[in-house]
């Protein structure tokens, strides 16, 4: 699921617009409710609620309308972050002032990662050891993995951004920035250089890319979403002056530390950034490029450029990134080529050759147009080919191709921006000429109340068939090499007449896969704190006795740091004729920033039968004998190469306290609950064993088509044909160390032994239905609602759904019967309503 930021709701996005595109290619109908369920499970709830509210038709529509939420929200975070970083009015812009202390020099005129004092890598690893500080935080008394400080946003590694490789503002020592040592025979490709002029005139000479890092403050970057830029359209005239780039010898730094005012207009202006078609093998992208003329050079994302499989016309260029006056910072550039394709006619294209740096730009927004704008567009039919929605620069296109791409005919909006006719469409740019009296934004959702109408989406969970076993059959090229897989490392154990399989690794996860002990330690340390004093704890304690007894776990004799440590909780199950207390292992548990167990294992294809199937074919035959396979997941052994990965934590005094001394490491020698590839390796076992048995026929084809998870349905017209299925069944189990017991039959003549009865004939389920053996009928559990006959009952929501869920149908029988409850969950389906209202 997807975090409740733009940044996550967008990588999201991205995914599933992915998935869904190749499943239309491959011919898949994607306009199907059971692909928009999955969408939806993926989003947080409050974008789900907005965006339920578009009522999208299709996932077609679906997908754009959690775009336009994700494009809303990117605007509403940018206009926060520039609302936080300074204030506007029309009069003046001042910087806020931020407190900086830099680590390496205790200044407060730049922050740490800007240091110039202990300015390379390796200079700022050695301060860092010699006055022994923690590496992500940059501050002494704890270790790197005590650290809560967060990761590097650079490289998501575990270090301050100030030592990071990858960041620009870091110098290495190998990279040499006197001038005196440089090859003006092109060793480096000089880049952008900002010089700053007093009051509101600014005259850029520039180059070159620059650091997004460096260009959010105004007055020291190039990019503004809103700024003066009066002589911005001079620079397609031709009047601004242009240098090449001369690196500042035996000038000193810019004091930082002075305050500075910056007299902007409060007028929005528009740069030329416009969606451009790019050829990327044999098809067209659209990509946002930034048309400056103050650039040299071009330059091109790295990642896209990778991405598209640019040609690379040169490795290793060593440019220099400057900005503003301060001091360049080199970087290691490629030349890449691409073309743009023109409106001329389709093969028309123009070559740009460019150099790939990590960043270009921060967001832009669309350009603002006003109402006599659209009426002049559309009047005088122009195609504007502007971005539509904020979006950063993929590529930055400089002098070197801007004019071949711009062509003659500038008009004039009403507004006072400008339309700029080019190869590839109209560009709009410029001020508008009519000033506006406040730069700050506000967004707001609005809850849109509408009566008697009631959402068909709410409590759709509810009713999708997935939630009562049925699911469709889904192929995955995967899931046959799994099976394969199986197939080779599957074993026989002679001596306990047991099936040994192998847990099914994804490829290199096992060496990623951390111990997760402390996460074990502390679920143990909560779970004997909350039922100690309880029935549950004594149920535990015995589980793990008869486990151990049995042969199920084993205590470790190894390292106790390796392998996987899986902790474990117990569910309650009153209804259940065996199990009333199990306990479950959760092999999803992981440590935040680390692989869980489930996460490192493939989960296998479902061999179970379709459970609707089942339920038909139960009906087929006049006598049905059912059977359910004693702990069936504790009948397969783990291949002893895997059973470290199922360690968990245990106690040598279940009532002393969850410390060291304490602490006994176990591990499972069988398939436990809670894995997420134990059943189809149950499922596996079964099928690979009655396939290679020497048993009649029809015993395998009703296994492999009778059999749901532990549960086993036999059927035929001829009762004297039962003893002998009867005998069948016990004696091929018992061959691969398995006991099928609480056998149910719906004759009175039972030749059934005792020890195999089921228990408790007046409840026998069959997959969930409760099932009358005298009459061969089916029931459903009728929820009891207790309310005296005085005064009508009073129930929450959360109570109503609650008790109204509890109808199990998956073959929809008795649907008529509980419509009326399916009615009221709809009624109250309303968000509005919340759990604990009545």
């Amino acid at each position: 699921m997807a975090r409740e930021n733009p940044k996550s709701l967008r990588i999201l996005h991205n995914e599933l617009y992915a998935i869904i595109n190749s499943l239309k290619n491959q011919g898949t109908e994607i306009e199907t409710q059971n692909y928009q369920v999955e969408i939806k499970k993926k989003l947080p709830r409050s974008i789900l609620v907005d965006l339920l509210k578009a009522k999208p038709a299709d996932t077609t529509n679906l997908l754009k309308e959690l775009d336009l939420l994700i494009t809303i929200e990117e605007s509403a975070q940018q206009s926060v972050k520039s609302t936080e970083k300074e204030e506007r009015t029309v009069l003046a812009v001042k910087g806020s002032p931020q407190n900086k202390t830099c680590k390496f020099c205790n200044r407060k005129n730049h922050s740490t990662i800007e240091c110039r004092t202990v300015q390379t890598l390796e200079d700022r690893r050695k301060f860092v050891k010699d006055n022994n500080l923690c590496f992500l935080c940059l501050i002494g008394g704890h270790r790197v993995s005590e650290c809560k400080f967060s990761e590097c946003r650079k490289c998501q590694q575990k270090h301050n951004q100030a030592l990071c490789p990858k960041n620009t503002n870091v110098v290495r020592k190998n990279y040499n920035t006197n001038t005196n040592h440089k090859n003006e025979s092109n060793q480096k490709t000089n880049s952008r250089n900002f010089n700053q002029n007093n009051g509101n005139q600014q005259s850029a000479q520039r180059s070159g890319p620059y650091n997004q890092s460096n260009q959010k403050p105004h007055g020291q970057g190039y990019q503004q979403k809103s700024q003066d830029n009066q002589n911005g359209q001079k620079n397609q005239n031709g009047q601004n002056q242009h240098s090449g780039y001369k690196k500042p010898q035996g000038q000193s730094v810019p004091n930082k530390n002075s305050t500075k005012n910056y007299q902007v207009s409060a007028n929005k202006t528009s740069l030329m950034v416009a969606n451009a078609p790019v050829l990327v093998g044999n098809e067209i992208e659209q990509i946002p490029v930034l048309f400056d003329t103050g650039a040299e050079e071009s330059f091109v994302l790295s990642s896209y450029a990778e991405k598209a499989n640019m040609k690379v016309l040169e490795r290793n260029i060593e440019i220099d990134i400057c900005v503003f006056g301060r001091e360049p910072t080199p970087i290691i550039s490629n030349k890449v080529e691409f073309e743009i394709i023109t409106n001329q006619d389709e093969n028309s294209a123009i070559r740009v050759v460019a150099l790939t740096v990590p960043d270009i730009t921060d967001l832009f927004d669309p350009v603002d147009l006003t109402f006599e704008d659209k009426h002049y567009l559309e009047k005088t039919n122009q195609k504007v080919v502007n971005i539509t929605r904020p979006e950063k620069a993929v590529a930055l296109l400089g002098c070197d191709v801007f004019w071949e791409l711009v062509v003659d005919g500038k008009r004039k909006l009403p507004s006072g921006k400008f339309i700029v006719p080019t190869q590839i469409g109209t560009v709009i740019c410029g001020s508008s000429e009519k000033p506006t009296t406040s730069m700050h934004a506000l967004i707001a959702r609005m809850r849109e109340h509408k009566e008697n109408k009631i959402s068909e989406t709410s409590l759709e969970e509810y009713f999708e068939i997935s939630n009562i076993g049925i699911t469709e059959e889904i192929h995955d090229p995967t899931n046959d090499e799994i099976i394969a897989n199986f197939e080779k490392t599957v074993k026989f154990n002679k001596d306990t007449n047991r099936v040994i399989v192998a847990l099914p690794w994804k490829t290199g996860q096992r060496e990623k896969l951390a111990n997760n002990r402390e996460v074990a330690v502390c679920r143990l340390r909560q779970q004997q704190r909350s039922t100690i004093s309880t029935d549950a704890w004594k149920k535990l304690i015995e589980n793990f006795e008869t486990m151990e007894n049995s042969g199920i776990v084993e205590e470790i004799d190894n390292d106790p740091d390796i392998g996987f440590y899986i902790p474990y909780g117990l569910v309650f199950n009153t209804n259940s004729n065996t199990t009333k207390v199990r306990t479950v292992f959760d092999a999803s548990s992981k440590k935040r920033g680390e692989r869980s167990l489930n996460n490192a294992l493939h989960q296998g294809p479902s061999l179970v039968p379709d459970m609707q199937g089942i339920l038909l074919r139960l009906r087929q035959g006049i006598y049905l004998l059912s059977g359910d396979i004693e702990k069936a997941f504790h009948a397969v052994e783990v291949n002893e190469n895997d059973r470290d990965a199922l360690r968990f934590i245990w106690l040598k005094d279940p009532y002393g306290p969850v410390i060291g001394d304490n602490l006994r490491f176990m591990r499972f020698t069988r398939l436990p609950f809670g894995v997420n590839c134990s059943p189809f390796l149950l499922s596996m076992s079964i099928l690979h064993a009655v396939r290679h048995a020497d048993v009649p026929e029809q015993l395998v084809k009703s296994i492999e088509t009778m059999c749901y998870v532990d549960n086993i349905f036999m059927l035929t017209d001829d009762f004297s044909k039962l003893p002998e299925i009867y005998t069948q069944l016990k004696v091929f189990f018992k061959s691969i160390g398995m006991n099928i017991r609480e056998f149910s039959l719906n004759h009175c003549e039972n030749f059934i032994k005792d020890e195999d009865k089921a228990k408790n004939l007046d409840n026998v389920k069959m997959l969930g239905y409760l099932y009358d053996l005298i009459n061969d009928t089916f029931e459903v559990k009728k929820p009891k609602l207790e309310w005296q006959e005085t005064s009508l009952p009073t129930l929450t929501k959360k109570k109503a759904v609650g008790e109204i869920t509890l109808v199990f149908d998956p073959t929809q029988y008795f649907a008529p019967l509980y419509l009326d409850g399916k009615l009221i969950l709809r009624s109250i389906s309303d968000h509005s309503l919340k759990w604990t209202d009545h």
